[in-house]
């Protein structure tokens, strides 16, 4: 049953990316030129493709939203989901820091400084996220 679990992730995930695609290839066949309009479209599409996709998966097979439910509250399951979160943090801010030595080596300071500013807010909410956390504990 948990094999079907990942296959059915694995279903939704392909279908959020195919949504992706196809909000961006429909706004651009309508004439659209604008990046934040045309990421906003990309974001809708990968949005709809994973609701319908859940609702369908949902609705074939009952069990899989219990089975969901049940590992979501599993003491195993959160401690996997807290190291695979933590390597994603790492992960991020590693990619963060090659934008920044990238954009210091072609000379972009707008590229640099973006990136910068984005890796000070997300050490900034990881400071205010596990500052709170650990008082709720």
């Amino acid at each position: 049953m948990e094999s079907k679990l990942r296959y059915k992730y694995v279903i939704i995930s392909f279908w959020s990316l195919v949504g992706f695609f196809i909000g961006g290839s429909v706004y651009v066949i309508n004439g659209g030129d604008n990046n934040v309009v045309g990421f906003f479209a990309k974001a809708v599409g990968s949005l709809i493709g994973h609701t319908v996709s859940s609702k369908i998966i949902f609705k074939r097979n009952p069990k899989l939203k219990l089975l969901d439910k049940r590992l979501s509250n599993d003491e195993r399951n959160r401690e996997i989901i807290a190291e695979a979160s933590t390597y994603s943090f790492l992960g991020t801010l590693v990619l963060v820091i090659g934008v920044i030595l990238l954009g210091e080596l072609r000379g972009d300071f707008y590229l640099s400084f973006g990136a910068a500013v984005f890796g000070g807010i997300m050490l900034l909410m990881n400071f205010v996220i596990t500052l709170v956390l650990s008082k709720l504990r």
